[in-house]
Order: structure tokens, then sequence, then C-alpha cells
């Protein structure tokens, strides 16, 4: 299906140090990591367990198998990883132990030549209402804070990645309003999280937010919905 070939490419073009990906090819991989989480999130919207049990590491390990899945079966040169950690300075120095660090759900790094490439995925449950005991604005909240767009934002995590919302009550464009209402109580309402119009991605529920000063790139958000 094509997958990573604009990425080998702009790959064998780019004239750079290899350690140092440029961000035509950081960009180029994001977006074929967003192709393969769509066609993985598309086996996996209505199977029995997710339903019945709607869990974020249940739904984040049903979407790491389908990855793993098409990955192979179109042979993509892929690494892919769940609950992965970011390995810090501190830690590497054994200054804090590994079970302090934090663990990006899904990680994807690249092995189709000299150049690493690698983007995390931080994944949150989102509802609109209250749902099975669970409250709006505590997962709002997560969604927000450094469990979750507060790892980018603030640093805890280094390298590049996205957010995923994994809908499971509620409506997508409802939901966002009521992150945006928590961004804005957290960091400033310019930094909201908006549709993304562009055309580039074939999910439609796409959306970015930019966090100037903070963040070299656009923060992507990813909705997934298992309603």
């Amino acid at each position: 299906m094509g997958f990573l070939i604009g990425y080998d490419n702009i790959c064998r073009a780019a004239k750079h140090n290899l350690e140092l990906p440029s961000e035509e090819v950081l960009e180029s991989f994001q977006a074929q990591v967003f192709e393969l989480i769509s066609l993985a999130y598309k086996t996996i919207r209505t199977p029995g367990p997710i339903k019945e049990n709607p869990d974020e590491p249940l739904i984040s390990t049903q979407l790491f198998h389908a990855l793993k899945v098409v990955s192979s079966k179109e042979e993509i040169p892929l690494t892919i990883i769940i609950e992965n950690p970011e390995i810090t300075d501190q830690i590497s120095c054994g200054v804090k132990p590994l079970i302090t660090a934090k663990k990006y759900d899904i990680f994807f790094e690249s092995w189709n030549s000299k150049l690493s490439v690698v983007f995390g995925i931080e994944a949150k449950l989102l509802i609109e209402s209250e749902f099975r005991g669970r409250k709006v604005s505590t997962l709002i909240r997560e969604y927000v804070s450094d469990a979750g767009m507060g790892k980018y934002i603030n640093g805890l995590y280094k390298r590049r990645g996205c957010m995923i919302g994994y809908i499971i009550e509620g409506n997508i464009p409802n939901i966002v309003g009521k992150i945006n209402n928590q961004i804005e109580k957290v960091f400033n309402n310019k930094q909201c999280v908006k549709k993304d119009n562009s055309l580039k991605y074939k999910h439609k529920e796409i959306y970015k937010s930019q966090h100037k000063g903070k963040l070299n790139y656009d923060l992507y958000h990813l909705m997934l919905d298992f309603n």
C-alpha cells in the first residue's frame, strides 16, 4: 500500500546529520504512522471486549495488536512497542529507578535506514457525559494535565508524539470543546485544539494544538470513536 515510500525518498535525499532527522522527515514519518493507526483502528472499533469493558489499557492493547498485524501484512519496516519507557538522564545515571519512567502507551521506531526516527502515542479515555462511573471532569483533566498533553508540553516526553482520544461516549466536537475549556484554565486559550483541515491525513477526526515556546511542533490529537 505504499507505506513509508515518501519517507524513504526523503531519507535518501536528506543532507543532514543522520542522528538528527529533519522536520520534513519527521512529518513524513508522522503521516505514515497516522495512516497505519487509521487502518488498525478500523479493524478494532466494534469488537466485543471493548464494548463490554471500555478501558484505556485494553483498547491500547487491542490497537497495538492490530498495528502489529497491519504492519506485518504490509511488510512495513517498523518496530512497534507497547508501554515504552522514556529513559531520562537521571534514570541512565542511576539517580532515579527505571520504575519512575513515564511510558508511551504505544511507540514506533523505524529500522529501514540509518536514520533513526521515532514517534510516541499517549492515549486517554474521553466522554461527554458521566458514563459507567467515570466522571467527565476527571478524564478531561487527565487528558490535558501532565498525565496527558502535559507530558509533551512540559517536556516529560522528549521525543515527538501525539495524543489519541478513545471516545467511549458522546460527541467528538463537544468533547473537544470541554478539552479546550480545560486548556484555557491550565495554559491559555491561544493553545486550543482545532480541527485539522489540511487534508493531509485520511483519518477525518484529527485535531491539532500549538504550544509556542514549549513545543517546536504541532501536537496532533487523533480521536478514535468507540461508541
